[in-house]
């Protein structure tokens, strides 16, 4: 019997830009990205909307959560930290 892994990496339609500090905007494609400069980059580790776009991002790799509603969550999350480019 041959097994074949996959990977799992879902992208959102439209990326998420962000800009943290002074340095040039970012294109958040996804998730999996989005996990990355939450846990990596942003510049508060304290917000109700922190914690949720983790959860959120977190459950979505999981296939537990819609990939609109973790986008949203860190698009909520990207405001709050006054991060988000529009």
């Amino acid at each position: 019997m041959m097994v074949i892994e996959t990977t799992f990496k879902p992208i959102w339609p439209v990326p998420v830009q962000i800009r943290i500090g002074a340095g040039r905007s970012k294109q958040v494609k996804g998730p999996e990205d989005a996990l990355y400069y939450i846990t990596n980059r942003w510049p508060s580790t304290k917000g109700n909307r922190l914690e949720l776009a983790r959860l959120s991002c977190m459950r979505m790799l999981k296939r537990q959560e819609r990939c609109d509603d973790a986008r949203n969550a860190f698009v909520s999350a990207a405001l709050e930290a006054n991060v988000l480019v529009l």
